[in-house]
């Protein structure tokens, strides 16, 4: 095991999505998304967001997986062992306390999670 990384503290991560009402005729004329999707890595200065459509929670998990996507592919060198995410949406945190059915044993979602 790398010293340098035994002592390391965990990475704080931070996503959250959210929804706003169409109120450009420009926006609605081009049929973009009402919704947003956003996570952060403060300690590296990475804020990345993007629109999407969709229920908050659908939204909320897009968030939470193109994290951790961006993190194993384009973090992998800094050996990252232990990630806390944070979030602000009650649904999404007790999604992961074991009955939600947000993420049933043979969902996609759990799939995913597990992978």
């Amino acid at each position: 095991m790398d010293i340098k990384n035994k002592y390391k503290k965990p990475l704080t991560v931070f996503i959250s999505s959210y929804q706003i009402p169409k109120l450009d005729p420009f926006l609605e004329k081009n049929d973009f998304c009402d919704g947003m999707i956003l996570f952060s890595v403060p300690e590296f200065g990475i804020l990345f967001r993007c629109r999407a459509e969709g229920e908050l929670i659908d939204m909320e998990f897009a968030a939470f997986f193109a994290l951790l996507k961006f993190i194993t592919t384009d973090l992998k060198k800094e050996k990252i062992r232990e990630v806390i995410i944070c979030s602000s949406n009650p649904e999404f945190v007790f999604s992961f306390t074991g009955n939600s059915p947000n993420l049933k044993a043979d969902s996609s979602r759990m799939q995913l999670v597990k992978d």
